[in-house]
């Protein structure tokens, strides 16, 4: 019954973020929304050029940098934040997705960050790579991927393996379709551990689908396993997409 409670509520947080969210990204006070989150904001949530700080569309652009694009002073940052959260206690009924602001162009770590989001109410919801780090996660979330020649006996062996050491406290996550995602799923339910399908939605994202699925992915899970041989393809790139946004990714080959 716990496996399947926390997959359907993990299943409408998911789908509630993709529909009906306030997109946090980290801007530039110039508001020059130019690459990863801030340009995605620009694209899907509406975030207006010149707009550097606040509610813009429906996103909300944190400064990690000032208007001639220097990345601000960490105590900037923190100020950033806390207006941030108190503006999220204002709106009760919004949800507010927050990506990993600073922790790409402006130069900052996870770990200088993370804890600045450790009050939070709870309508403002953080990567999983935050949580970890703020003790505030009670399972960890682990994604499995790969490519359909691996066999039934490998996957089910290095899940085992590699699983071990969360003793049960631990939430499968897969995109919901292959070989390697039917392995995954009958055997949590086996564990009665919880899975969790993530969906691409192509109605919505047509041609950036696969991009913007990876991206919720590395933003909701804390690590990863994912089996292929390949030296180039989709699959590497989504490892190595995984491994950027901070998640802990193990790689198995035939």
């Amino acid at each position: 019954m716990l496996a399947g409670m926390l997959e359907s509520s993990t299943m409408t947080l998911y789908r509630n973020l993709l529909s009906d969210t306030i997109f946090v990204f980290g801007s530039n006070l110039a508001g020059q929304h130019l690459g990863g989150a801030a340009a995605f904001a620009v694209k899907h949530y509406n975030a207006e050029f010149g707009v550097g700080e606040g509610p813009t569309g429906k996103s909300y652009a944190l400064p990690t940098k000032d208007e001639h694009l220097n990345s601000l002073p960490l105590t900037d940052v923190q100020w950033h934040v806390e207006q941030l959260l108190a503006f999220g206690r204002t709106q009760r009924e919004a949800r507010f997705q927050v990506t990993r602001i600073g922790c790409g162009l402006a130069g900052f770590t996870d770990e200088q960050i993370a804890p600045m989001f450790k009050k939070t109410s709870d309508n403002v919801f953080l990567p999983g790579r935050w949580l970890s780090l703020n003790r505030q996660l009670e399972r960890a979330r682990l994604f499995v991927e790969g490519s359909n020649d691996f066999s039934v006996e490998r996957i089910e062996k290095t899940l085992n393996e590699s699983t071990a050491p969360w003793v049960g406290q631990i939430e499968l996550v897969t995109t919901g379709s292959g070989a390697v995602n039917d392995v995954v799923r009958a055997w949590a339910r086996r564990k009665d551990l919880p899975w969790t399908p993530f969906l691409k939605d192509e109605m919505k994202f047509q041609e950036q689908a696969d991009i913007i699925l990876e991206d919720q992915l590395a933003w909701y899970c804390t690590h990863a396993i994912v089996y292929h041989h390949e030296v180039e393809g989709p699959l590497v790139r989504r490892m190595e997409a995984l491994r950027k946004e901070g998640l802990k990714v193990r790689h198995f080959h035939n």
